[in-house]
Parts: C-alpha cells; structure tokens; sequence
C-alpha cells in the first residue's frame, strides 16, 4: 500500500496575557529512517492561570514523552506511545491542580494511522469524505467526554484513541477558546474548501485580528493522496473512500481497551468485551503485504514554525564546562530575543494603533469642518453615542469598582506628577549650578580685566572683558535674584568696556540740513564746506563765516561726482567725474576741466589725495595707486606707485597721505605702505573692531589717523603706530558718510543723511 502524503499546518496566535492563556505547539519531524518508521509527534495544549513554573513543567512533559517514544521499542501487544504514557501518568500526577485550567493533546502520526491523548475538552475533529463528495465531521471525544472528565483528577493522559486516515480527510486538533469563535459548520466550510495551508493561514488571521488576552493554536492534517506513479501499489491498500470513519467509529472501543491498561481500577470490567490489539495485530500478519518489508513513508509537508528535529538522548557525550555553559546559556539568550522581539512587536502596534486613532481624527475634523457627504451630523452624534456609553458604563460600575478606578487614576496622576517634580527638581538644582559656575567666571574674568587695567594692559583686558560678555549672554538670568546680578554685571562690565574702548560721547551741533538731497561725501574749500554725492552732479555748499547756503549745478549732464581732494594750501579743489577731472574755486565755486591720465584704459578711480601739488589716486580694481606730475593743463599720466607685489589693495574703499600711505579697505583691514613696500601694521585696542569700508584721513603735520566708521556711527582716532587714542560718538548720528578734520582747532565736521554737523574733538 503506498501511503498518503500528509500535510501539516499550523496557526498559532500569542495572546496579551500569558497568565491568563498560554499555548504549547509541538511538532517533531523524525531524523533517522527507525524514526520515521514511529511517526510525527505532536502536542497541542493550552494552558490558563497558570504561572511561569507550571508552563516549563507542562513543557517538560511533553519534551519527555517525545523522547521516551522515539527511544522506546514497540511491543506486540502495545506501542511506544502507550508505555509512555502509562509511565508519565504516575510522575504527572501532582502537576493536576485545581488552581490551573489544562486542556492538551499529545499523539503521533503513523501513516495511515494516527494515535492520542487527551486531557482536558480540546478540539478533535474529523472531517471526512463520503461517497458522494461531501465532507461530514465527526467529533472526536464526543462520546468519551464523560469518561475523560471522570478521570482527570486521577491522570494527565488516561485514554488513548487511535484510527485511520484516509486520502483527503482532514483532521483538525486545536485548543479549545478556537471553538468560542468559529461554529463547528464554518470550521467544516474554511477547512475543506481550500488547501490545508491557506485554511490554517485564515484561522490565524482571524484570530490574530481579535486582539485578544487569550492564545490560540492548532493543527490542520491532511492526507493527500498519493503521486500518479503510486497508484499501482496504492491499488492493494485495504483503506478505502471513507474508511477513516469506518477507522473512527471503533476509535472507542480500542480506547477503551488502552484506557483499561492505563486505568486499570476503573475500566477492568472493558477488558473481556474488546478485541485485543494481538488479534489486530494476527490478522494484520496474514495479509500479503505484512511478509514485505515496509520501506519508511514519505516525509511529510509540514507548515509550521514550532517544528523540531528529533535529537536522540540515549547517548550523551560529556560535555565540557564550555559546552555547559553554553547550554545554559542558549535558553536564557532565546528566551532574551523572544522578550525583546515581543517588546518590538507591541512598540510597532502600539505605534500604528496611535497613528491610526490619529489618522481617523484628522479625518473626522476634516469631515465636521467641512461636512462632507451631510457626515458631520452622523460623526458627531457618533461622538456623543461614545461619550454616554463610557458615561453609563461607569454609572453602572461597582461603587467598590468605582473608589479603585478613581483612586487608581489620583495614584497615577499622583505618581506621574511626583516623577515631574522631581526631574523639574533636578533640573533646576542643575540649572542652578552651572548659572553658578558661570557667574563666578564671568566675576573672574571682571577681576582680571581690571588687573589688567591697572598695568595698562589693554589688549588683555579687552579679551577677558569679551569672554565675560559672551558669558553674561549665555546666562538666562531665570529668576529675580539672578536678574539683578545680571544687570550689576552688564554695568560693571559696560564701565571696564567704556575705558577700553575710550569711548566719548559728544553733542553734536547741526549746522545745517539738505533735504533735497542725500550728500554722501564732505570736502572744505577756503571757509567753505562742500558736499557731493556720486549720484548728483549738485554741489552743497556753506560758508563757515557767513553760515551762507549755496547750491550749484555742475554739468547736470554728467553724472555724480566719485571723488574729490583739496591741497594742503586750500587754494583749490579737485573733483572726479568718471574719466573728467574738475578744478573748483573756492570763492565762487566755479569749475573747470583738466587734464588727467591713466596708464591702463578702464582703470576706475576710487579715491583723490593732492600731497606736495601731486595728485595720487588710487585704482582697486588694478590693485595700484598712480602717482600724477602737474602740467598745465593739469596731470600727467599717473606712474605706478606701488612696488610691492604682496600688496592686496583689491577691494580698497579710500586711502590718505602723510608721507607713508594708510589704504582702508572694505574690510576694515588698514594696509601701510611707505615707498611702495608694505609695512607691518596693526591696530590695537580697538573694540569693537573695524569691519567694513568708511573714509580714512590724515597728513604730514597732523598727529593721529582719522578713521569714520559709518556703520558702528563712531569717529576713531589711532595713534599713527595704530594703538587706540580714543572714540567718538554722538546718540544723533545715524550714518555718518563724510568727515572734515580740523586739528589745530580741535573741531571735526560729520556730514550723516544731509545733515551737517560740529563736533569737539577734546
């Protein structure tokens, strides 16, 4: 006879709650041929109120009798499973309480023949085919649920039923919640209208999608009919269509015969009324076949993931306390994972969950705010319908029930609000240390800067005193303590800063203001003072003595001025219109054109110094200063001044002349060349320091270097080997363009958005 080919699937869904239900499913696929000749081992359990000692034992049992039953021979008159069990009831015994709920299935697969135990209600169905089709199911421990019942306080594994399978049958074992949730007519429909795999595959689908404390699980067996190259000896099989009911139907009575042997006390008046397994066994020795030797059957299919290889015990090699260790270990490391990938796996729907709760508000929002589809009215009401039902669930509630839910919330509340105090608590004691730590740096360096003073020591002083400030900006001065330290220091700091920095701040006197216009540059003619702009060819002028305004028109064709000089006898002006040169009178501010030159065509000049009658200007863009002879008609062809290749003056925004040449870039950087080779130069003290282009002036008889920063709206004086002499500053000035510098009399000239104003330079 060529056996079926079986098919195993399993479904198995972990509950939420492993007290309250937890399933064991094994599988054990034989390894060698002798192994195979016993079978499959199987167990499905469940087990419920249980603690983690019951579920190892229960574990233990089942490993115990997988292992006696591959190891044990078989007897005439008896199989493997039966000494088993008849030898694990005894030692079982005391793990039957009252405390826990045990359902289980132990049993082995035989092709054709499967054999098992129950203990508890499980479920074992039958689902057969007849002779016309049709799929019918038979109940399995229906007619012995009295009898297992009245023994299950003696033994775990009282009873054995065994029978046949026949081709196409199905056999369903699975713990007992799986019936709560499918009727026995719909396990019939999903089992027998689909392959065994995918009928396993929707039970667990839908189990899983119950979100349930429970766990379920289960085994779906089929028998496939054998391959078209077997039917020849399939053709001598005694079982035919429908023999696993014929099979099944005396299941009892062989039950009965292996119960009297494992409960003898009880079922020994069963004895003389059943056949023996000897005379089966007889009469199954004078068929043709059993002189034949019966090749192992086929491996079976198995779909599962609680399969294990059959690894014999009988010879254990000593193992070294490496190989112990890791032993040990193994169980601690699996059971590790399992927790963690656990973890994982609820963290992730936990996860979705959330977004998906989210997910349906964002979309109710949408739906009330715009009443889509007339669906505000159903979700609202919908709302309000989940709002009284928590509200009647909790009116019905217990009054003991409500006490401890309310308290339990007060406790939670109490305990996440204890858990935010003392983080805040801790925060603040952290927050509190390091603002200490930080005013007591920036006292530090207060102390050092003034040290620093005392010794004349500038530049140091200067650099404490900026850590301090970056310092006292990064303390959040919290509370009304730290408040007013915060402030005594900013003024400490802002007085050591004063005298650093040599800061004077002045009145400034407004001469006068032209509205009509923005002049962006200040030149003096005579008594007169001019200013320009590069965007008008309009000339501003007032006279010092008289205070009389002028304003004269210039070429109004052309456009604005770019630059403009006076001698050092004021005898004349020069100013620059792109490539035309003009000569200013300074009694009636007349004009004429001269000649000028540039060696390079395109040149742009930037700035005009007239020094000893000479006229220099400087070009950036060529990185060169020119140095033009007087002619008659005006000024030769400019000759290179600079020599020094090093010398950047890219970006140059003005320079001036005292015999060396101080050229301001747009920076602020300050390059000093003197005879065309660049000088070391650096200017010191200054705070804050110069960042962008303003006018720089000075001369051969005047003492200091001018420098107008319009940005910062201060006047800096340097002493001409660029150590700080002093700042000024006035509270009016918005951006100041355009300066005058009158030394000998102490008096400066800002010209700021078309006002002209005085300053004491003392």
């Amino acid at each position: 006879m060529s056996d079926n080919i079986l098919q195993l699937n399993e479904f198995f869904v972990e509950g939420g709650n492993q007290k309250v239900s937890h399933v064991l499913l094994h599988i054990t696929e034989p390894s060698t041929p002798e192994e195979r000749n016993k079978g499959y081992f199987f167990a499905v359990c469940e087990i419920s109120q249980a603690e983690a000692r019951h579920i190892n034992k229960l574990q233990g049992i089942i490993d115990e009798i997988e292992n006696k039953y591959y190891e044990l021979p078989e007897e005439a008159d008896r199989s493997a499973l039966e000494i088993v069990l008849e030898q694990i009831n005894p030692e079982s015994r005391a793990f039957i309480t009252d405390k826990i709920s045990l359902h289980c299935t132990v049993g082995v697969l035989r092709q054709p023949r499967v054999m098992f135990s129950c203990y508890g209600h499980p479920l074992l169905f039958l689902f057969y085919k007849t002779r016309h089709g049709t799929y019918r199911l038979m109940d399995l421990l229906e007619k012995n649920t009295n009898e297992n019942n009245s023994q299950e306080s003696a033994q775990l594994f009282s009873h054995l039923i065994e029978g046949n399978i026949s081709s196409e049958d199905y056999l369903l074992v699975a713990t007992p919640h799986v019936g709560n949730y499918f009727t026995h007519d719909r396990l019939q429909k999903i089992i027998t209208s689909r392959p065994a795999e995918e009928s396993a595959a929707h039970i667990e689908r839908v189990l899983k999608d119950l979100k349930s404390d429970l766990s379920f699980g289960g085994l779906v067996i089929f028998a496939a009919q054998p391959l078209p190259a077997q039917e020849t000896r399939s053709k001598s099989s005694p079982f035919t269509k429908g023999s696993s009911r014929r099979s099944l139907n005396t299941l009892f009575s062989n039950e009965e015969r292996t119960a009297s042997t494992l409960a003898p006390s009880l079922l020994s008046r069963l004895r003389n009324k059943i056949p023996s397994n000897r005379e089966l066994l007889t009469e199954q020795a004078t068929s043709p076949i059993a002189n034949r030797e019966i090749p192992p059957p086929p491996a079976a299919h198995i779909k599962a993931a609680h399969v294990y290889p059959h690894r014999s015990t009988t010879v254990a090699p000593k193992k070294s306390a490496t190989s112990k260790l890791t032993v040990a270990l193994v169980p601690l490391l699996q059971h590790g994972v399992a927790l963690i990938k656990r973890v994982l796996w609820w963290i992730i729907v936990v996860f979705i969950a959330i977004l998906q709760h989210i997910g349906q508000f964002i979309v109710a929002i949408f739906l009330i705010s715009t009443n889509f589809r007339g669906k505000r009215r159903s979700i609202m009401d919908g709302w309000k319908r989940t709002i009284r039902s928590y509200r009647e669930n909790f009116h019905h509630l217990p009054l003991t029930t409500k006490i401890i839910f309310i308290a339990a919330v007060f406790g939670a509340l109490g305990f996440i609000g204890s858990i935010w105090y003392l983080h805040a608590a801790e925060q603040k004691r952290q927050a509190t240390a390091h603002d200490n730590a930080l005013i007591q740096t920036i006292k530090t360096k207060r102390d050092s800067a003034e040290s620093a003073l005392v010794y004349h020591n500038e530049a140091t002083a200067l650099t404490e005193l900026t850590e301090a400030q970056t310092n006292l900006h990064a303390l959040p001065c919290r509370t009304k303590l730290e408040k007013e330290t915060c402030v005594a220091l900013e003024d400490e700091l802002q007085n050591l800063l004063s005298k650093i920095r040599k800061m004077v701040v002045v009145q400034p006197i407004n001469l006068t203001t032209w509205n009509s216009s923005l002049p962006s540059d200040l030149l003096k003619i005579g008594s007169k003072l001019v200013a320009y702009s590069s965007a008008s060819a309009t000339l501003f002028s007032y006279d010092l003595l008289t205070h009389e305004q002028r304003t004269i028109e210039i070429n109004p064709s052309s456009p604005g001025f770019l630059a403009g000089t006076v001698p050092k006898e004021n005898d004349f002006a020069l100013l620059m219109k792109q490539t035309t040169l003009l000569k200013v009178d300074p009694v009636d501010l007349s004009s004429k054109a001269m000649d000028i030159a540039l060696p390079h065509e395109g040149a742009k000049v930037e700035s005009l110094i007239m020094y000893n009658r000479r006229l220099y200007s400087l070009a950036s863009s060529n990185d060169q200063i020119y140095k033009h002879d007087t002619i008659k008609t005006g000024f030769g062809v400019g000759k290179e001044w600079v020599k020094d290749a090093s010398a950047d003056l890219h970006d140059a925004g003005d320079f001036t002349i005292d015999g060396d040449i101080f050229v301001l870039k747009n920076n602020g950087q300050i390059i000093k060349l003197t005879a065309g080779v660049v000088q070391p130069f650096t200017v010191q003290g200054l705070d804050p320091i110069l960042g962008n282009a303003g006018k720089i002036w000075t001369y051969n008889d005047i003492t200091y270097l001018y420098i107008l920063d319009s940005v910062n709206k201060r006047l800096i004086i340097l002493n001409k080997d660029g150590t700080l002499n002093r700042q000024i500053t006035a509270a009016e000035w918005q951006h100041p363009t355009g300066m005058v510098i009158d030394e000998p009399n102490n008096t400066g000239y800002i010209l700021d958005q078309g006002k002209l104003y005085k300053i004491n330079l003392k």
